[in-house]
């Protein structure tokens, strides 16, 4: 599961012209959407700002949790340019968290996805802003990627509703497209 939130949306819609900030989230909302499907994902939904996001588990978790990985960089990429295709928008930011677990699927009218797997993706996304990183993944996530790549950021939290602590690696999204394009080069080497 992945979830991408836009970073101070509150303040940003009370600053810019609801027409622009249409604009640019329509705009958000399309690129998001192709990045997910294109990394073979699918969105199960936009809530206000954010992006809510699931993959499929009918491939190995380890190729799940890099597609998640690598859509998180692109939805950062897409946020960047953004914020050059409207300069009237000061500095639009993200934070990413990503989870591994199990959900039931097709819950309500919308067909949702709940489940302790979702929820602790949000919390993941809010651990974002307090520990000063761009994307927070869960052992339930990042254990399925190689060892070197969560080996020296591993840590762990606390998160509302949770009884116990989390273990969680925390990036910034340089860190994440360093990481994935060299997974990228490794697995054309083989």
């Amino acid at each position: 599961v992945l979830v991408a939130d836009i970073r101070g949306f509150t303040t940003l819609s009370e600053q810019v012209n609801i027409r622009i900030l249409t604009k640019m989230m329509n705009s958000w909302f399309h690129q998001v959407s192709d990045i997910i499907f294109e990394n073979h994902g699918v969105v199960d939904k936009f809530i206000g700002d954010s992006v809510f996001a699931r993959w499929e588990t009918e491939v190995a978790e380890s190729v799940t949790a890099q597609q998640a990985l690598n859509a998180a960089v692109l939805i950062h990429k897409v946020t960047e340019d953004i914020n050059k295709a409207f300069p009237e928008v000061d500095n639009v930011s993200i934070g990413v968290g990503i989870n591994t677990g199990a959900a039931s699927m097709g819950i309500g009218i919308d067909n949702t996805a709940l489940g302790d797997a979702v929820n602790t993706a949000f919390r993941l996304e809010n651990a974002t802003k307090v520990l000063k990183k761009d994307i927070v993944m869960s052992e339930s996530t990042y254990k399925h990627l190689p060892e070197y790549i969560w080996q020296n950021c591993k840590q762990h939290i606390r998160v509302k509703g949770k009884r116990d602590t989390l273990r969680i690696c925390g990036l910034n999204f340089k860190q994440a497209e360093d990481l994935i394009q060299e997974l990228s080069q490794a697995s054309q080497a083989s």
